[in-house]
Formats: structure tokens, sequence, C-alpha cells
């Protein structure tokens, strides 16, 4: 897949495919956790949720392993126990379950189960399907369409070529650009997980001051987003993979 039709894919999966081998699991995962809050509200399991927002954790800390090993079983459980609820609970809390995964070394063929099921489970529990025109299938485009920029954002230009952080950009103004990065993850949407476009603005605004030229950083800062755990550009300047 050349960078042209990465910008303008609207299916998920051939950009999965495309960043087999070349991106670690730590993005990967974060995906899976941003694709999971988008039903956050089809998780009707607390467990299901504790397993989402535990693989989120493992992402920034890998020394959880055993907490984690924990969520996946508790999630299995949910699983088993949710199965009478109907499909689309089902398609949700096998999700979560495969987020949480420890086993997660084929992470791409992970993610293109966990993408597939959540747009399952958000096309088959949409009521406004029944008086849409777009009906299921249209559904299930918009959710792939959404999981498309997911990816972007997360993945960004990294897949195709190198974008560097300069050293002063980071020491300006006694690190403001760091701070703001870290204010802007603790301070994301607890239920969708999506970072505060309006905070990841002035972080390009700050980007900007400190002497970064970047069109391409600064564009995607900018950009309507949606931003989430793992975009490439904060994660870039805090020095995450």
């Amino acid at each position: 897949m050349v960078e042209a039709k990465w910008l303008a894919c609207t299916d998920p999966f051939p950009m999965l495919k495309c960043l087999r081998g070349k991106v670690g699991q730590r993005k990967l995962r974060l995906f899976a956790c941003a694709c999971c809050r988008r039903i956050w509200r089809l998780l009707v399991d607390e467990r299901s949720r504790r397993a989402v927002e535990i693989a989120e954790q493992y992402a920034a800390e890998p020394t959880i392993q055993g907490t984690l090993q924990t969520a996946f079983q508790a999630a299995d459980n949910a699983f088993a126990d949710l199965r009478m609820y109907g499909a689309g609970y089902g398609y949700a809390a096998t999700a979560a379950r495969l987020t949480a995964s420890v086993n997660f070394r084929k992470a791409a063929n992970h993610c293109i189960s966990i993408a597939e099921l959540v747009t399952f489970a958000a096309a088959d529990n949409d009521p406004r399907i029944r008086s849409s025109p777009l009906g299921y299938e249209g559904f299930r485009s918009e959710e792939k369409e959404v999981q498309c920029s997911f990816l972007r954002d997360i993945f960004g230009p990294l897949a195709f070529r190198e974008v560097s952080i300069d050293s002063s950009w980071l020491a300006w103004n006694d690190g403001t650009v760091l701070r703001l990065a870290e204010a802007i993850y603790e301070g994301r949407s607890l239920l969708d997980g999506l970072l505060d476009a309006t905070r990841v603005g002035v972080l390009a605004d700050a980007f900007k001051d400190a002497g970064c030229a970047d069109p391409v950083l600064l564009e995607h800062l900018r950009g309507p987003g949606p931003h989430v755990r793992g975009c490439w550009a904060v994660d870039l300047l805090k020095g995450r993979e």
C-alpha cells in the first residue's frame, strides 16, 4: 500500500495488513482499545470494560502482564455469561476479550478480528438502522471509516517515512510542549477515550512557537481528528513507539 492509498482508505483491513511486521504491539493494542471504546455502551459487563482499561494501562506499563492475564480471564468469563443477550453483545464482549489477550504476537491479525467484531456489534445494535436509509451495510461502512481514522491518527505517516523531533522543541519554555502532551493524555474522555481536540490544537501552537515548522506534524495536530491514545504526533514527542 502506498501512502496516498493509506490516506484515502475507507476499510481498516488492508491498512492493518499493510502494518504487519512494520509496527509494534503497543500501538496496535491501542487501536483495538479505541475500537472497543466506540461500543462502550454494548460492553454491559464491567469485566469486559475493565479488560479494555487494563489493556490501555498495559500499553503504557508492560510490567502489569499478570494483571492483564487476570483481566483477560475475567473478560473470557463475561463473554461466556453474555452470549444469551444477543449477537451484538457477544461481538462486543469478544472484542474486549481479544483486546486484553496476553498472546498478542500476531497483533495485526488480532486487530483485524477486533475491528470486524466491533463493526458487527455497532451495526447490530444501533436503533437508528430501522429508520435510516443507510441500512445495516451503511452503518458498517460508517464504522469502518472511523476505524481508518483511528489508524491514521495512531500510525500517521510513520509506516512510510520518518518524522523526527528536535530536542530544542521539547526544552522550549521549560518543557511546555511535554507538559501539554501529558495533560492531553490525562484529560482524555473516560468513555470514548478521545483526546480533547482543543488541547491538541493548543499543542500544535506550542510546537510552532518552539520552532517546529514540519507541516505534516502541525497539520495533524490541527486537524479535526479524532485523536486517541497512541496518537502518533503526541507519542513522537513523548518518545513512545
